[in-house]
């Protein structure tokens, strides 16, 4: 009976996991983030600044640059810019967009 149901909760987390997966994917959020939050760039920044050093390495630079269509250099930002910083990433992308 135990194991039973642990097994069936170890299956209703896999499923509400990839509901939520499913759901920021349709949102357009990598990295499994289920939320955004506004930075506005201040002089100097580059998103590899404010992913690993302002962020603490929680998002990516490709994250970041994925969520605010960011194109070819990911480093194109400017101040006083707003770019939605993903949250609560489960994977973290510093390298497919560059």
């Amino acid at each position: 009976m135990k194991v039973t149901t642990i097994i069936a909760a170890l299956l209703s987390v896999a499923v509400v996991d990839a509901q939520n997966n499913a759901q920021c994917r349709k949102l357009g959020l990598p990295c499994g983030a289920t939320k955004t939050v506004a930075y506005i760039v201040k002089k100097g920044d580059t998103l590899t600044h404010i992913a690993h050093d302002i962020y603490k390495r929680k998002v990516g630079i490709c994250d970041i640059a994925y969520t605010n269509h960011i194109g070819k250099n990911p480093n194109l930002i400017y101040e006083d810019q707003t770019l939605l910083i993903p949250t609560n990433c489960r994977t973290i992308d510093d390298s497919s967009c560059l």
